[in-house]
């Protein structure tokens, strides 16, 4: 979108495909990135790995199928968290989940991503995103669902962790096990 944010960060443009928003609290601007399905279209095989890699443990460890799967993160805004509020997952098996779920993702799909893909809003990745970042005029933050590993590894196939070196990464490991389905994922910008 052709919206922009002023505040102490500068202008800083927002509406970017899902992931640009203002945060509020103290006038800061800040550019947040989704990871998955925003940064890389959520038709590539990452994210289909992704949500086979739910399907298979959610059925293997809770008998939950894939119809179930959907529910639960409709309702719940992913099937991680309707896993630990209906079915009771606790810590351990979360990190198993995120061991199982992302230990077999092929990131090779990433490694070259044509310079022309777009989405329907005319977001052309990654070239529009790689000049933004290249001196962003905001603060940038990078939030996912997925734990920090495969937000690094999808950076760095992206080829725009460098771009990133200086950002801040919000997953749920870093926020106490919280998914960006709960309000309380965004409390560390809300706070600034």
């Amino acid at each position: 979108g052709g919206r922009t944010a002023a505040g102490k960060g500068g202008n800083c443009p927002v509406g970017l495909r899902g992931g640009g928003d203002e945060v509020y609290g103290t006038g800061e601007a800040v550019l947040v990135l989704d990871v998955d399905g925003t940064l890389y279209s959520g038709g590539n095989a990452i994210e289909q790995q992704i949500i086979q890699g739910i399907h298979r443990f959610a059925l293997a460890r809770y008998t939950v199928d894939k119809e179930e799967c959907e529910r639960l993160h409709h309702k719940h805004g992913s099937t991680l968290e309707g896993l630990k509020i209906e079915h009771g997952m606790d810590e351990k098996s979360e990190r198993a989940y995120y061991r199982e779920v992302f230990a077999a993702v092929e990131y090779d799909a990433l490694l070259s991503p044509p310079e022309t893909e777009g989405d329907p809003t005319g977001y052309r990745h990654p070239a529009l995103l790689r000049q933004i970042l290249a001196n962003p005029p905001c603060k940038v933050v990078v939030a996912s669902n997925s734990p920090p590993h495969h937000v690094a590894r999808v950076l760095t196939a992206l080829g725009l962790a460098p771009l990133l070196a200086t950002a801040e990464i919000l997953t749920p490991q870093s926020q106490g096990g919280l998914t960006k389905a709960d309000p309380a994922f965004w409390d560390s910008l809300l706070a600034r």
